[in-house]
């Protein structure tokens, strides 16, 4: 079950990172990756939502949210309390979700994307320390780190310029 759950959090995340279509940022990567792992340490949604008011980020309406619930809840079973934000405009929008799903594989992850990778996976060292996995594949121009810290896997992925960070249970 846990397996599962990994993978269906890699996948909503590596989902993301092909939705997301921005190329910069004007917080520093250091405060993006504090802020998003402090929204993603949230309890619930309604602590997560209290986090990111002071971002300023767009959050997006249940109707901009709604076709991925649905589509969780279709995979996954069970019923699920999400809500995401946009940063950005245009073609420039990094995005960051929360959701606690309940049911047969009930769990609470958090996924953030961007095409501003620079400097990301170094700040999450800085912030975990060395990760316990880290792979790199220059041929495809793909890494990828995890670390577990306090019962969450903290998962750093990036392809070309998108890049993502999940966290989500061990």
């Amino acid at each position: 079950m846990m397996k599962k759950l990994g993978l269906i959090i890699t996948l909503c995340g590596g989902f993301a990172i092909f939705l997301t279509i921005g190329d910069t940022r004007a917080d520093s990567t250091d405060a993006i990756v504090e802020n998003v792992l402090n929204i993603c340490s949230a309890p619930d949604v309604r602590t997560a939502i209290d986090r990111a008011n002071h971002l300023g980020w767009r959050r997006q309406t249940d109707a901009q949210v709604g076709e991925w619930r649905k589509a969780f809840v279709g995979y996954n079973g069970g019923s699920v309390d999400a809500v995401a934000w946009n940063n950005g405009e245009g073609d420039k929008v990094d995005k960051l979700s929360f959701w606690v799903a309940t049911g047969p594989n009930g769990h609470k992850a958090c996924a953030y994307t961007t095409r501003s990778p620079d400097g990301l996976r170094e700040a999450m060292e800085k912030r975990l320390g060395p990760p316990e996995m880290s792979e790199k594949n220059d041929n495809i121009q793909s890494r990828s780190a995890s670390w577990t810290r306090g019962g969450l896997v903290y998962r750093f992925g990036q392809v070309g310029s998108a890049a993502g960070i999940n966290v989500g249970p061990n």
